[in-house]
């Protein structure tokens, strides 16, 4: 496997991102582009990570499939320059790292074996989708961690809330369709359900360099966040809801 990404940056903060909720993901090199999949010991979270074969300037692949140590992978990746684009080649049982933009700098990754050869999206129907800018997702969240570790997404046709409360106080962000930033709110009848804070402020990075967010969610059901990046790339990640 070898390929070439222009924009080592979009890595940089997806990867970070992706380590603070797992540990380890496997890498998948097929025909339509680069899949790292991973889902955390305590099958809360399943993060998916793509970028297609046309958002990569090189692509060379034989159907190579690896794991990755993030905690060690995210302090090489987290070296990237904004004007760096990325090359990665499967070197031996080594990931070979480099960066080339003002010089060049190269790092050796050891691979592992991956944790599975095929561990599919879940396939569950989820009743609301909001499509907003990554901004107005970022702010609400921010503004809910200040009081709570749980954030509650309600919706109807026409209302997203962004809700959080706990002994210390309360703090609920309402978004509207027509407000500045929302794309569109579509739902089946009301949905509210409720997850733990940190999964998505862990992500703060990734939506920040989002060119559009997507959240779907369903009562008492798991929520899927889309961002939808530079170039193509995608990440999806899952979050089961908190009971209570």
């Amino acid at each position: 496997m070898r390929l070439k990404f222009s924009e080592a940056s979009v890595w940089r903060e997806i990867i970070q991102g992706a380590s603070k909720l797992i540990k380890e993901i496997t890498v998948l090199a097929g025909e339509e582009g680069v899949r790292m999949r991973a889902l955390d010991p305590s099958h809360v979270v399943l993060v998916d990570i793509f970028f297609p074969r046309d958002s990569l300037e090189e692509y060379e692949s034989n159907g190579e499939s690896f794991g990755l140590d993030l905690e060690s992978f995210v302090e090489i990746i987290r070296r990237a320059r904004k004007d760096d684009a990325l090359i990665l080649e499967l070197v031996g049982d080594k990931l070979r790292v480099l960066y080339s933009g003002k010089f060049q700098r190269e790092f050796l990754e050891p691979t592992t074996e991956p944790s599975f050869k095929d561990l599919p999206e879940p396939k569950i129907d989820l009743k609301a989708e909001i499509r907003l800018v990554p901004e107005l997702l970022v702010e609400s969240i921010e503004d809910v961690e200040i009081v709570s570790d749980s954030v509650t997404f309600e919706t109807n046709n026409d209302l997203f809330r962004v809700v959080g409360e706990s002994e210390i106080g309360f703090a609920k962000v309402e978004h509207k369709v027509g407000d500045e930033g929302i794309i569109s709110i579509q739902s089946e009848d009301s949905q509210k359900s409720t997850y733990g804070i940190e999964f998505f402020t862990d992500l703060l990075g990734p939506v920040k360099s989002a060119d559009v967010a997507i959240l779907n969610f369903s009562s008492d059901m798991p929520a899927k966040l889309t961002l939808e990046l530079p170039q193509g790339a995608r990440l999806v990640t899952f979050v089961a809801p908190r009971t209570s």
